[in-house]
């Protein structure tokens, strides 16, 4: 049986992940969603529930990571006309 790396590291990364997070706040999960115009960050919870938009009106955001610690997601953005680095608190506050 031939195992794919990339998934079982992906996998452990994962795991690795949500258990870096506080212990008294619940999982949540980073989404991406692209079209062909608008590429937003939304936030939800573990269970794929409550998912609302990290930010307000965005254009073309991506790649967001949480921080090790849940504050922070990082993230990058075409906003200012070129791919720059960003940093907002999770709750959406603090760009």
């Amino acid at each position: 049986m031939r195992i794919n790396r990339f998934a079982l590291a992906t996998a452990l990364a994962f795991t690795l992940a949500l258990q870096t997070f506080r212990a008294n706040e619940p999982a949540r999960l980073l989404i991406h969603h692209i079209s062909p115009a608008v590429s937003t960050i939304c936030i939800a919870n573990s269970d794929g529930t409550g998912e609302r938009p990290l930010l307000g009106a965005s254009t073309l955001d991506y790649n967001a990571v949480f921080s090790p610690d849940g504050v922070w997601v990082a993230f990058t953005s075409e906003r200012n006309g070129s791919a720059d680095l960003y940093r907002v608190r999770a709750d959406g506050s603090g760009l």
